[in-house]
């Protein structure tokens, strides 16, 4: 369940690079069209597992974002299925994983890495009925998207549990990606601030499948209206 993606200085640059691998190196750029969203904010039904600093950061951002001229409000609880997004997508991954990756598991297991191999096991062993489950629960929550949403352009939520663990032993916990990815919305990231130990902290835009220039156009506006390249340099506690 890996996407491709591209990393950008600038939201303008990061369009550009999408629109070339779309085979649109000729689209308008988003700063050409950047607006002022309307914003629905979410910590998510899994708020607990966000650091401090984290949580601090989406506040302050929504807060300014507001206060900059773009319409926001809370996102209501979430309803039973897309809650159950985050488990159905992992769910899914493990199930998918270990069918495209059977040869490898069975005939090298000794040259993958210890995490890859226990991966591969728990999918091997997870019950096709809970696969099918998952993605009914996908399907689900899809059909009732637009109302999630509501009025919202984008969804603002975190990228993160918090700031990228130490080391490159791994590149973090991909909990608060699992229900875009699953459901095929959209997502751009911006700097958002700073832990207490001056790691940078992502804040995430989600809009709705298919929905990417909306998406480009309403970041453009939010990385001016922070102004990305100092709001770095603020301070979030944890």
């Amino acid at each position: 369940l890996d996407e491709v993606g591209v990393f950008a200085r600038s939201v303008d640059d990061a369009a550009l690079l999408a629109h070339a691998l779309e085979g649109r190196a000729n689209a308008a750029l988003p700063s050409s069209a950047a607006f002022a969203p309307r914003l629905a904010l979410t910590l998510t039904p899994q708020a607990a597992a966000l650091s401090g600093a984290m949580q601090a950061m989406l506040g302050s951002v929504a807060q300014r974002l507001a206060a900059t001229g773009a319409a926001l409000r809370d996102l209501p609880p979430w309803p039973a299925p897309f809650a159950a997004l985050f488990e159905a997508q992992r769910c899914v991954q493990l199930f998918e994983t270990a069918r495209a990756l059977s040869l490898e598991h069975r005939c090298r297991r000794a040259d993958l890495s210890p995490a890859l191999a226990a991966f591969l096991d728990a999918g091997a062993a997870l019950d096709p009925a809970r696969y099918a489950d998952a993605l009914a629960t996908a399907r689900q929550a899809r059909a009732a998207l637009d109302a999630f949403f509501g009025d919202a352009d984008l969804l603002l939520a975190p990228a993160a549990l918090g700031a990228a663990p130490r080391g490159l032993a791994s590149t973090g916990d991909p909990l608060f990606s699992r229900p875009w990815q699953l459901l095929g919305c959209p997502c751009l990231t911006l700097p958002g601030g700073v832990d207490s130990k001056g790691l940078p902290l992502g804040l995430q835009l989600v809009a709705r499948p298919q929905d990417d220039a909306r998406l480009f156009a309403a970041a453009a506006w939010v990385a001016q209206a922070l102004d990305a390249e100092t709001i770095t340099q603020g301070r979030c506690l944890d």
